[in-house]
Protein backbone atom coordinates (compact mmCIF):
# COMPACT_ATOMS: atom_id res chain seq x y z
CA UNK A 1 0.00 0.00 0.00
CA UNK A 2 2.83 2.51 1.34
CA UNK A 3 4.89 1.27 -2.29
CA UNK A 4 2.12 2.52 -3.89
CA UNK A 5 2.45 6.55 -2.87
CA UNK A 6 6.18 6.40 -4.61
CA UNK A 7 4.97 8.52 -7.60
CA UNK A 8 3.42 11.09 -5.27
CA UNK A 9 6.45 11.09 -2.56
CA UNK A 10 8.49 11.36 -5.97
CA UNK A 11 6.76 14.60 -7.23
CA UNK A 12 6.26 16.53 -4.04
CA UNK A 13 9.81 16.06 -3.34
CA UNK A 14 11.14 16.13 -6.58
CA UNK A 15 12.43 19.92 -6.11
CA UNK A 16 13.75 19.61 -2.63
CA UNK A 17 16.85 18.35 -1.92
CA UNK A 18 18.41 19.08 -5.58
CA UNK A 19 19.46 22.42 -4.22
CA UNK A 20 20.84 20.89 -0.79
CA UNK A 21 21.32 17.19 -0.50
CA UNK A 22 23.33 14.91 -2.03
CA UNK A 23 23.20 10.44 -2.85
CA UNK A 24 25.75 10.34 -0.09
CA UNK A 25 24.26 13.24 2.48
CA UNK A 26 20.66 11.34 1.94
CA UNK A 27 22.42 7.70 2.85
CA UNK A 28 23.81 9.15 5.63
CA UNK A 29 20.77 10.42 6.81
CA UNK A 30 19.88 7.29 6.12
CA UNK A 31 21.71 5.66 8.58
CA UNK A 32 21.40 7.97 11.52
CA UNK A 33 17.35 7.41 11.34
CA UNK A 34 18.19 3.63 11.80
CA UNK A 35 20.75 4.20 14.22
CA UNK A 36 17.37 6.30 16.45
CA UNK A 37 15.10 3.91 15.34
CA UNK A 38 17.74 1.36 17.20
CA UNK A 39 17.98 3.45 20.10
CA UNK A 40 14.41 4.11 20.41
CA UNK A 41 13.93 0.28 20.44
CA UNK A 42 16.49 -0.14 22.95
CA UNK A 43 15.48 2.72 25.78
CA UNK A 44 11.90 1.81 25.02
CA UNK A 45 11.98 -1.81 25.40
CA UNK A 46 14.37 -1.59 28.12
CA UNK A 47 13.09 1.56 30.67
CA UNK A 48 9.66 1.50 31.89
CA UNK A 49 10.03 5.52 31.99
CA UNK A 50 10.78 5.85 28.76
CA UNK A 51 7.78 3.69 26.92
CA UNK A 52 7.09 6.50 25.14
CA UNK A 53 9.98 6.59 23.18
CA UNK A 54 8.62 3.79 21.71
CA UNK A 55 6.27 6.40 19.48
CA UNK A 56 9.15 7.60 17.74
CA UNK A 57 9.89 4.54 16.13
CA UNK A 58 7.20 4.32 13.32
CA UNK A 59 8.39 8.45 11.97
CA UNK A 60 12.05 7.22 11.96
CA UNK A 61 11.07 4.33 10.07
CA UNK A 62 9.41 6.31 7.88
CA UNK A 63 12.54 8.97 7.06
CA UNK A 64 14.78 6.07 6.65
CA UNK A 65 12.37 4.60 3.90
CA UNK A 66 12.45 8.39 2.53
CA UNK A 67 16.03 9.07 2.80
CA UNK A 68 16.58 5.65 0.41
CA UNK A 69 13.96 6.85 -1.78
CA UNK A 70 15.70 10.18 -2.31
CA UNK A 71 19.16 8.73 -2.22
CA UNK A 72 18.04 6.48 -5.34
CA UNK A 73 16.49 9.34 -7.10
CA UNK A 74 19.41 11.84 -6.69
CA UNK A 75 21.90 9.38 -7.64
CA UNK A 76 19.57 8.82 -10.91
CA UNK A 77 19.56 12.33 -11.69
CA UNK A 78 23.25 13.34 -11.15
CA UNK A 79 24.62 10.22 -12.82
CA UNK A 80 26.77 9.17 -9.33
CA UNK A 81 25.07 5.99 -8.95
CA UNK A 82 27.94 3.29 -7.66
CA UNK A 83 28.66 -0.05 -8.42
CA UNK A 84 27.70 -0.88 -4.58
CA UNK A 85 24.17 1.07 -5.06
CA UNK A 86 23.90 -0.88 -8.76
CA UNK A 87 24.06 -4.13 -6.88
CA UNK A 88 22.15 -3.78 -4.01
CA UNK A 89 19.20 -2.72 -6.20
CA UNK A 90 19.30 -4.97 -8.81
CA UNK A 91 20.19 -8.13 -5.67
CA UNK A 92 16.54 -7.07 -4.20
CA UNK A 93 14.45 -7.33 -7.87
Amino acid sequence: MLYLQKGVFRSSSAGLPRRWMTANQATCFGIVFILLTAVSFYLGLTYAACRWVLLLVPPFLLLRMAMNALDGMLAREYGTGSVVGEMSTKGWT
